[in-house]
């Protein structure tokens, strides 16, 4: 009788461990102690067990497989056969569904109360359960894979992250991380701004209110200059150069000779190099007959990459007392801690190779103690 009780016990402390191993390696050990330091207190006490990285998986997983096997070998010689098969199914379907389990609020509990004595045992066998995971680390040939084969997982990866329920990235960062993976595969043809609506100035025109007014009102930053007609292109005004010219000047007198051009298939990382090199702030897009069809700006072309940004008006960027009075905006409130959470799933399982944090590292003690 004694023999079978000891092995249900045991039985219970496999799962038991083998539930705490599920559940404390569902969220990362980084942002537990992330969460830990913004003052959760609940991720605090399940940061204290997952400092020890490597060293708790492998004893957790070392009482899995000692009371496991023991339990199994008590079970079969204190009970009946009959009986003793139907304790080592349930058993082994107590293992199957712990493999399924998720960290919910309710979950994080048990972890929670665990988690002193799990500590404390740590203190102990740390350093010799360290030499043990070296060891087995220099044999395992299993290394981390990120999932991601292609550019097209990583866009994937990035829209998921969108609708994650504890994602904490604002969504332009996420919208320009994936236009940054899809700069290269976008063309000029993309982002060109056509020739009909691209905003042209004679040679021979006058610098004066209503000019400047029409410059102003097109939205562009520079413009094409045409002698005698539109297919005749002979350089590029700047607004900045027609705001600082005196009225009654002419065009003539401001004209950038310089012109450069892309061919309409050239990729976006290609028109970027033609501006970095040439220093220019328009690029004309001709296509394989040598025919404008329209141009890119350097502000286009940064849209392409930042989107669209809000304007803050309260600051002017001629004026040096207005930046150097500049003051960063408050960050935005951190969304509900561990704690305050609602009872749903708190983090999908994370499998996790190497040490998230070395205990005896000063970062990860001041939050363990």
């Amino acid at each position: 009788m004694i023999v079978s009780i000891c092995g249900l016990l045991l039985l219970i402390l496999s799962l038991v461990a083998l539930a705490l191993q599920r559940f404390y390696s569902s969220i990362p050990a980084k942002e537990l102690k992330r969460l830990a330091t913004r003052g959760d207190h609940l991720a605090a006490a399940l940061y204290q067990p997952v400092a020890y990285g490597t060293s708790m998986r492998l004893l957790l997983w070392i009482i899995f497989g000692l009371s496991f096997s023991f339990g199994v070998l008590f079970v079969s010689l204190g009970l009946v056969s009959v009986l003793a098969f139907g304790v080592i199914a349930l058993s082994i379907a107590g293992v199957v569904f712990l493999q399924s389990v998720r960290l919910t609020v309710h979950s994080a509990r048990l972890a929670v109360h665990a988690a002193p004595a799990l500590k404390w045992l740590l203190n102990y066998v740390h350093a010799p359960l360290t030499v043990l995971a070296g060891g087995v680390g220099k044999i395992r040939t299993h290394s981390a894979h990120s999932g991601l084969y292609e550019k097209e997982d990583l866009v994937a990866l990035l829209r998921q992250q969108k609708e994650q329920i504890d994602n904490r990235i604002s969504h332009h960062d996420l919208d320009i991380l994936e236009r940054a993976a899809a700069f290269d595969e976008r063309q000029a043809a993309d982002a060109l701004l056509p020739m009909s609506r691209v905003k042209m100035v004679r040679i021979d025109d006058h610098i004066g209110p209503v000019l400047l007014g029409e410059l102003h009102d097109s939205g562009q930053t520079s413009f094409l200059v045409y002698e005698d007609s539109p297919e005749h292109v002979v350089g590029t005004l700047f607004l900045r150069d027609a705001v600082q010219a005196r009225e009654g000047g002419r065009v003539a007198d401001l004209v950038h000779p310089k012109m450069v051009y892309v061919h309409e298939d050239f990729t976006l990382r290609q028109v970027m190099q033609a501006f970095t090199r040439t220093s220019q702030f328009m690029v004309v897009v001709i296509n394989s007959f040598q025919e404008a069809v329209g141009v890119i700006t350097l502000d286009l072309l940064l849209k392409q990459l930042v989107g669209e940004t809000k304007d803050d008006d309260s600051i002017i960027y001629e004026d040096r007392a207005s930046v150097a009075s500049f003051k960063p905006a408050p960050p935005e409130p951190e969304e509900e801690p561990v704690e305050e959470a609602a009872a749903e799933d708190i983090a999908e399982p994370a499998e996790q190779d190497g040490p998230e944090g070395d205990p005896s590292s000063p970062e990860a003690t001041e939050v363990v103690e």
